[in-house]
């Protein structure tokens, strides 16, 4: 079970074999370099949920969401897919699409930021390279391959250094550090772009997560792995 939540929690659970893994991850972005960074949130939003495997699973399992700017507009659709009940396996598949709807160049920021929690406090995040980093503890693992194009900057670092680089209010760039921890540890990936009149840049990747064994975790029903939610803003 994945849920996602309208606001800059973003997606804030993600529940596998009763396993809760995700603390959160969101999206945030810039235009330019004369203010700090927006929640993909703060835009007006258009949602839509579906099954698209009814037979196997009778469960919302993709989420498609347009954000709608003066200017731009950011698609995002999440694809879960979750491993037979008892293989502590799940993937979660992501697809950004940012367009230029204006008729100006567009100088374009975009950041991924990721609060996985494996083993409650002594996890460790190394870059394999530009396109992948894994997340360890507690016998558990979270792979992200980002499939095209690869980020221009990356970051790991321990909670809360990155979250608050990108809510500080100022232009940021991620230091391309490729390590961190053991400890509370997050990692954002960061895509610099110009747009032409009618561009898009079309971000495609993949997260696969296997959960601790048993013993580090209360576990719950099991089955909910494709399961995915999102809940509105609440104030």
């Amino acid at each position: 079970m994945v849920v996602v939540t309208n606001s800059s929690a973003g997606i804030n659970d993600w529940m596998i074999d009763g396993a809760g893994v995700l603390n959160q991850q969101w999206f945030w972005y810039r235009v330019g370099d004369d203010s700090g960074q927006s929640s993909i949130d703060t835009l007006p939003a258009q949602f839509a949920v579906s099954d698209t495997n009814p037979f196997t699973d009778p469960h919302a399992d993709t989420l498609s969401a347009l954000y709608t700017a003066s200017g731009f507009t950011i698609q995002l659709k999440l694809s879960l897919q979750g491993g037979a009940p008892g293989s502590k396996t799940s993937d979660l598949a992501e697809q950004i699409n940012i367009t230029n709807t204006s008729g100006q160049t567009l100088d374009f920021h975009f950041f991924q930021y990721c609060d996985f929690s494996l083993s409650q406090s002594s996890d460790s995040v190394q870059y394999v390279n530009s396109n992948t980093v894994q997340q360890s503890g507690g016998a558990g693992i979270v792979t992200e391959t980002v499939f095209t194009p690869a980020p221009n900057h990356h970051e790991a670092a321990l909670d809360p250094t990155i979250l608050t680089l990108l809510t500080g209010g100022t232009p940021a760039t991620l230091n391309d550090s490729s390590g961190a921890g053991p400890g509370n540890t997050s990692w954002a990936n960061e895509w610099d772009v110009t747009l032409g009149a009618g561009q898009s840049l079309l971000i495609s990747k993949d997260k696969h997560v296997v959960v601790p064994e048993p013993s580090a975790f209360v576990l719950a029903a099991a089955g909910l792995a494709g399961l995915l939610l999102i809940r509105r803003r609440t104030c």
